[in-house]
């Protein structure tokens, strides 16, 4: 709440991710795919 923007994980000059961080995003965004569709399964 008391921080400013510019204060956090990422820094604002840092225009390009990772390799790594990449990587963690994509697996991050298969699994939640992969919830979304076990989700829309039961429904």
């Amino acid at each position: 709440l008391g921080k400013s923007d510019d204060e956090g994980p990422v820094q604002p000059d840092a225009s390009k991710l990772s390799r790594d961080n990449r990587a963690l995003l994509q697996e991050a965004l298969f699994d939640l795919l992969e919830c979304k569709r076990l989700l829309d399964q039961v429904r």
